[in-house]
Order: C-alpha cells, then sequence, then structure tokens
C-alpha cells in the first residue's frame, strides 16, 4: 500500500465516523422529542365528569376495578382510541372511558386532611380545613411547596404541597 492509497482509506474511515456520529445524534434528539412529548401527554389533569368506570384494560369487557365518583381528579399516563390511562392518588392505575373525563387541575386532600391557609406560609392563618379526601380546584401554583385552591363551596386559600395530590 502506498501513502496515497492509506491517505485515502483514512479520509473514508472519518467520513464514515462523522456519519456514524450525526445519526447517533439525531436518533437522540428524536428520542429526547418523543420522549418530551409523552411526558407532557401524560402530565395532564384530568377530572370525571361524572360517575366513571375504573378498568384493569381499555375495554367495556375489561374487569372493572374501581367506581370513581363525579369530579374524582386523575393524572393521564397515557391514552388509547377512546380511553385513558390514568393514576390515582393511591398509586393505582387503571383504564377510564374517554368520555367520562375531562382536562381539569384539582387537588385531593390526604389523609390527615389539609388546612388551608391564607397565604402561601405555615405561619399563615388557616382560612379552611379541607378533610381528607376532599376535592379542590387548583387554581394555580403560589410558590414552591404551595398551590393556590378554590373549595366548591367558594372558600379559597393556599395549601401545602403535603397535604394534597395534585393531579397534573
Amino acid at each position: 500500500m502506498n501513502a496515497a492509497t492509506v491517505s485515502a482509506n483514512s479520509a473514508n474511515t472519518n467520513k464514515k465516523r462523522a456519519l456514524l456520529l450525526f445519526f447517533c445524534i439525531a436518533v437522540f434528539a428524536m428520542a429526547v422529542m418523543f420522549a418530551g412529548a409523552a411526558f407532557a401527554q401524560r402530565a395532564e389533569g384530568l377530572v370525571t365528569v361524572r360517575v366513571a368506570v375504573l378498568f384493569d384494560a381499555p375495554s367495556a369487557q375489561a374487569k372493572k376495578k374501581l367506581i370513581l365518583s363525579g369530579g374524582y381528579p386523575l393524572r393521564q399516563i397515557s391514552a388509547v382510541s377512546g380511553w385513558r390511562k390514568v393514576l390515582l392518588s393511591s398509586g393505582e392505575s387503571g383504564w377510564v372511558r374517554a368520555d367520562a373525563v375531562r382536562k381539569g387541575r384539582a387537588a385531593l386532600a390526604l389523609a390527615d386532611g389539609a388546612i388551608v391557609k391564607t397565604d402561601p406560609s405555615d405561619s399563615a392563618p388557616g382560612a379552611f380545613y379541607a378533610k381528607a379526601g376532599v376535592v379542590l380546584e387548583v387554581l394555580g401554583k403560589a410558590r414552591a411547596g404551595w398551590w393556590q385552591v378554590l373549595h366548591s363551596e367558594g372558600e379559597a386559600g393556599y395549601a401545602a404541597a403535603r397535604e394534597v395530590w395534585v393531579n397534573f
């Protein structure tokens, strides 16, 4: 082999390496995009619009796991035609019919209940007490560790994130 042949082979090898690197970067970028889209879909908050059945698969013939009351907050994990896979505050997951839910930002008072404050601070006076299982509408995030919430009877305030489960 002469020097010209070695130089040509080296150039071809470098081109192949560059092409392989470009391909790997492109595949990685697409994976990141799809993962971001999947996370955005999974993080969507839903609430039941009426009594809904939680199934163990996306089919009306699947095993029924639970009956959920109207207004119950759920976190969407994924979607299949006509069905939503959801996560409950208990950590249990299952499938509900898509027409049984709507988009909605809600919080569920946890086992010890939630003391909803007048300001987003542990030292603020209590505005009202939400018993365990009470659903609150989430108006927004006040600051780290606090959610601005609204009770169905019109009372508003700030719930500590440690005292409520938020569906998004």
